[in-house]
């Protein structure tokens, strides 16, 4: 349940927000200097407790320190802005920062836009200022979501194309650089790649300092199967704007599609430093280099980043949550894919069980002896393994009825 807001004595400043910064006296600072206007303040000092916040109470503009310990403030920027949360990804945000920003920090925030900044230490002046210019962008911004939300998306619904596109000329792109932008991406997705394009085109050259547009085209490229041209304008806007983390999972798969795993696995790599509270990336990682086709990557990989023990575990969960659906193909599916990564280690025994049980519960003589086999191994590897002692009487009883009733 979100938490409620008090009210503000001010209509034009937010009426709650989100200090993120792991200088307890800047948050305190904060809190003090708008404490006479009406401003309730939540403060974060690590990125758990930051995005715990965010995602639980309702906030009208988040402060986030750009240098914070944990993640660059920009990453959390991101993470805020994919929230599945209704309402979330369009609070507005100020940066916080006592320091020279690189080129590289700048042309991000840049490409995320709507990110305002405030240098340390913040006086109250400029304090209530950038709050008060966060709402108003804010309310800019309800007028594209009202176009979008109550008239394009139902129409989209309703399958009525010829009506979307007029909307996208009438009323986004008399809006100037932002209404224009939208407009490419609904065109885009109303089937017209091409005028897609050619208006992204334009946007870059009216703001080539702003790589959303490079992005939004190499996305478009890989749609029309170009994947070179994609390559080319991900990597000069991730060379300019790095940390993107919607680009570097598109530049991974790109990657991958291309056939080129080490630069994928670099990419993915990133992303996994980027996601703490994402545990099951990287065997997310793992399969996808599985199903590439790139079995020897997966593997080294798998043992840079896990121990044998968290595959074991993680694929073992996976299998037994599937077998309890009833797909015991998947769930064999997960366990071929852990016996894989880990061949030799000494505790593979416990994969090698779970995935003769699922062969047994699929039935089949084939799956019997699938299991039989298995169990052999399981056996071999642990003789003390009791289960499987008894789970290898039953499998020689099945077959030995098998081969009565065939004969």
């Amino acid at each position: 349940m979100l938490v409620g807001i008090s009210m503000s004595t001010d209509s034009t400043l937010p009426r709650k927000i989100l200090v993120i910064d792991d200088d307890v006296s800047v948050t305190n600072q904060i809190e003090k200097l708008v404490k006479n206007h009406g401003i309730a303040v939540e403060k974060a000092s690590n990125f758990e407790s930051a995005i715990y916040k965010f995602n639980q109470i309702r906030f009208d503009v988040v402060l986030v320190e750009l240098e914070f310990e944990e993640l660059p403030g920009t990453i959390m920027v991101q993470k805020f802005r994919s929230s599945l949360f209704d309402g979330k990804k369009e609070v507005p945000i100020v940066m916080l920062t006592g320091i020279q920003r690189s080129a590289n920090e700048e042309s991000l925030m840049t490409e995320l836009g709507d990110v305002l900044v405030i240098t340390k230490p913040v006086s109250l002046g400029g304090l209530l200022g950038v709050l008060s210019k966060a709402m108003q962008n804010s309310q800019s911004r309800a007028s594209f979501n009202e176009i979008r939300y109550k008239i394009v998306d139902p129409l989209l619904n309703q399958g009525k194309v010829d009506k979307v596109y007029q909307v996208c000329k009438d009323k986004l792109m008399p809006l100037g650089i932002h209404g224009k932008h939208e407009a490419a991406m609904i065109f885009a997705k109303i089937g017209k790649i091409e005028e897609s394009l050619q208006l992204l085109d334009e946007l870059h050259k009216q703001e080539p300092n702003n790589m959303k547009y490079l992005n939004d085209m190499a996305r478009l490229s890989v749609q029309s199967g170009d994947l070179a041209k994609a390559r080319v304008l991900y990597e000069k806007a991730d060379a300019i704007a790095p940390s993107n983390l919607h680009r570097i999972t598109e530049m991974a798969g790109l990657y991958l599609a291309m056939k080129e795993p080490i630069k994928s696995i670099e990419k993915y790599s990133e992303l996994i430093a980027f996601s703490p509270e994402n545990k099951e990336l990287k065997f997310d990682v793992y399969q996808k280099l599985f199903d590439g086709g790139f079995e020897e990557h997966a593997r080294d990989f798998s043992k840079q980043t896990s121990t044998p023990a968290e595959l074991i575990k993680h694929f073992n969960n996976k299998g037994v949550m599937l077998s309890k659906t009833l797909d015991f193909d998947s769930a064999i599916s997960e366990y071929s894919r852990a016996r894989g990564l880990i061949p030799g280690d000494k505790d593979l025994y416990r994969i090698l069980y779970n995935m003769a049980i699922a062969h047994i519960n699929k039935k089949t003589r084939n799956d019997i002896l699938k299991a039989h086999e298995l169990l052999l191994e399981v056996k071999k590897m642990k003789p003390t393994f009791e289960k499987a002692s008894e789970k290898l009487e039953l499998t020689n009883k099945l077959l030995s009825l098998g081969q009565k009733s065939a004969g």
